[in-house]
């Protein structure tokens, strides 16, 4: 085997991983934002408060979870898209 084709998956392998790590970061960066803004809301004391802030809370913990549902969406059809050679080599 050629170790330069070696190399070539391993370095794909890291390239896969790196993204990995960003699509993450991304995710828990969106939860985060969309987590503070609702406990800062339920903290609140004062109804006049909540109540003027609970629309927009709402809102933004709909943007992200329905980002959520799109990415899932999207990549669930990606993966499940393959080319014959995949289902060549799937196969035996």
């Amino acid at each position: 085997m050629s170790a330069k084709l070696k190399k070539t998956i391993k370095e794909k392998i890291q390239d896969i991983k790196d993204q990995r790590d960003v699509i993450v970061a991304f995710l828990n960066e969106l939860v985060s934002e969309a987590e503070s803004k609702a406990d800062e809301l339920l903290a609140t004391k004062d109804a006049g408060h909540f109540n003027n802030y609970y629309i927009e809370v709402m809102q933004h913990l709909d943007r992200c979870y329905n980002t959520f549902v799109l990415l899932s969406a999207e990549a669930e059809e990606k993966i499940n898209i393959s080319s014959p050679m995949e289902k060549k080599f799937a196969d035996g």
